[in-house]
């Protein structure tokens, strides 16, 4: 039997991008309401521009 293990968590873990990589760690976006607007995070918008539109 083949068993395979998958690695998810949200956007807002804040995971280094090298152990993303490393353990192909599945990251789902978090929906940010900035302003009125939906964003995903670290798709549509990064942190520092939802910091900074607040």
């Amino acid at each position: 039997m083949d068993n395979k293990v998958v690695v998810v968590t949200d956007s807002m873990a804040n995971i280094p991008k090298q152990m993303v990589a490393q353990y192909k760690i599945m990251i789902v976006p978090v929906m940010l309401l900035v302003q009125g607007k939906l964003y995903r995070d670290g798709v549509d918008i990064t942190p520092s521009e939802a910091y900074k539109r607040r």
